[in-house]
């Protein structure tokens, strides 16, 4: 999943990647202006104690790790519950409960960080994704689930349209980066049109994934897939095609892709049914 990038954006924007750089060139400075025999510049930006510093950098350097993650989020959390880096620090946890394949407690928290900025553009997206993980097509309440999830996403999409979360970045990777959101925002949008059975939908929204954000090769195949489910064999194919014909193609969905190729070209070959008299 893209979603590690648009976490670091977020990072930037808070200003946590930043604070630890500021740590690093503070003590540069300090030594500099030792041997110079002038005062350090005062860093820029929130202040924080050490030991809350530490927690920030335990939990940004152990993103590959949940666990590492989740244990230095809770404590931050815990021992500085007004801290100015909370939306960000429960972001990264509500990330990493995802990773471990939790998506209960990645909603909750989740949740937690649109408590503290409803227009969070991550915590929006990640809010509305594990909800419709969650739920099924038997579901009583499916129909509540999913009109949820959606407004979370779209909640996303307007964010979208807001300032930049980090002023720093470049219109073009900010742009770059607001594609990223769509394309996810709209494929999950392609999900919840599936869990409803509305494949025409579905087809829409997992083509705009797909068109917004190509390498997501995922996108594609759920794209095929639809075409396929919808009766549009011949064009489902065509996307198959076009997918197999990469040899480096991820093993699962080589796989997935072949089973929908070989289901549309029977489909396509079965004689048309006879008209009812």
């Amino acid at each position: 999943m893209k979603r590690i990038i648009l976490t670091g954006i977020l990072a930037l924007a808070t200003g946590v990647f930043g604070l630890m750089a500021q740590q690093k060139g503070g003590q540069t400075a300090q030594q500099k202006g030792g041997q110079k025999g002038q005062p350090a510049a005062a860093p820029s930006g929130p202040q924080v104690s050490p030991e809350e510093r530490q927690l920030l950098q335990a939990m940004i350097q152990g993103q590959g790790n949940p666990d590492v993650t989740i244990k230095n989020a809770e404590e931050l959390l815990q021992k500085f519950p007004s801290s100015v880096y909370k939306e960000t620090v429960l972001v990264l946890e509500a990330d990493a409960y995802e990773t471990m394949r939790n998506p209960m407690k990645a909603q909750i928290t989740f949740e937690s960080a649109l408590q503290v900025n409803p227009k969070n553009i991550q915590a929006n997206m990640g809010a509305g994704e594990v909800i419709i993980q969650q739920t099924g097509e038997k579901d009583l309440d499916r129909e509540e689930k999913l009109t949820k999830a959606e407004a979370y996403l779209t909640a996303a999409l307007e964010s979208l349209k807001g300032p930049k979360p980090n002023p720093g970045m470049s219109d073009s990777d900010w742009a770059d980066a607001s594609k990223i959101v769509q394309a996810q925002v709209r494929n999950n949008f392609g999900l919840a049109a599936l869990l409803r059975k509305k494949l025409d939908v579905a087809v829409t929204e997992f083509k705009a994934a797909t068109d917004l954000d190509p390498a997501q090769i995922t996108y594609t195949a759920r794209y095929a897939s639809a075409l396929q489910g919808s009766g549009k064999n011949a064009e489902a194919i065509a996307v198959c095609d076009k997918l197999l014909a990469d040899p480096q193609l991820n093993p699962a969905i080589k796989n997935f892709t072949q089973t929908v190729k070989n289901v549309a070209t029977k489909a396509s070959q079965a004689p048309a049914p006879a008209p009812t008299k």
